[in-house]
């Protein structure tokens, strides 16, 4: 899985979830793993949740309601529904446990699923939440976006997006991007302007996009005259109530 050395993943370790629709073809399958920290991440969690992988996944992305969230901000109602279904298993794993440090981390549906997880662990304050997404689309409000990020601080949110996948533009307003008005990790040309669903895989683009670089690299890079990026965080910042505006 890639964390050999660092968590123990076991058995048991993994969880499941339900997908679907609100009311049809719901469909119970696993959705991550949840594992303890070993070596030098000794009393840290990893909680890892999968992106999109049937056919019924995106009709949990197209349940575009709105529910009260683990935190009690609003929240898209069929990333909650899914959330919902596993969280008794995530809160049992924490019981008895008091862990420094939860690392949530996600992909596609998986990075809206990690981004509940961050908003549930913070909100009862089970430890210091780092939160990472890939190609994950936007998850709540802008109040939501906000009460995370002030619970889980900026410097803890690592949001990385392809600018050619259309999937982290997905649902549209009044839905935001957590941190709602802070940087994200792009990668690609966001020049050329076009759109491909073969740029939200995570083996075939996320993965090559990242290899072994840090955070502090990724988000120096260069990223040349990508206009588009730049007007996309701006309009997201004045929606949510930061970035200035000429009067």
């Amino acid at each position: 899985l890639g964390c050999e050395g660092m968590f123990d993943v076991v058995d048991d370790s993994r969880f499941n979830g339900v997908s679907g629709g609100l009311y049809v073809c719901k469909v119970l399958g696993g959705f991550g793993y949840i594992a303890e920290g070993i070596g030098r991440h000794v009393r840290e969690i990893l909680v890892a949740t999968r992106g999109t992988a049937i056919a019924v996944d995106w009709l949990t992305k197209a349940n575009i309601g709105i529910q009260p969230g683990p935190g009690g901000e609003r929240v898209h109602a069929g990333f909650h529904e899914t959330w919902k279904s596993f969280s008794a298993e995530i809160a049992r794993f924490l019981r008895g446990r008091n862990p420094t440090v939860i690392h949530c981390v996600g992909h596609s549906l998986g990075g809206a699923l990690a981004t509940l997880n961050a908003d549930y662990f913070s909100s009862i304050r089970a430890g210091q939440v780092k939160l990472y997404t890939f190609g994950s689309p936007r998850v709540g409000g802008s109040a939501f976006a906000g009460s995370l990020e002030d619970r889980v601080g900026t410097q803890n949110i690592f949001r990385t997006f392809h600018c050619a996948d259309p999937v982290p533009m997905i649902p549209l307003f009044p839905f935001f991007h957590v941190p709602a008005a802070g940087a994200a990790y792009q990668l690609g040309n966001g020049a050329r302007g076009t759109f491909s669903f073969g740029a939200h895989g995570m083996a075939k683009s996320y993965v090559p996009g990242v290899l072994d670089q840090s955070w502090t690299a990724l988000r120096n890079r260069d990223l040349g005259n990508d206009g588009k990026m730049k007007v996309q965080l701006w309009l997201e910042q004045v929606s949510a109530g930061s970035g200035g505006i000429v009067k």
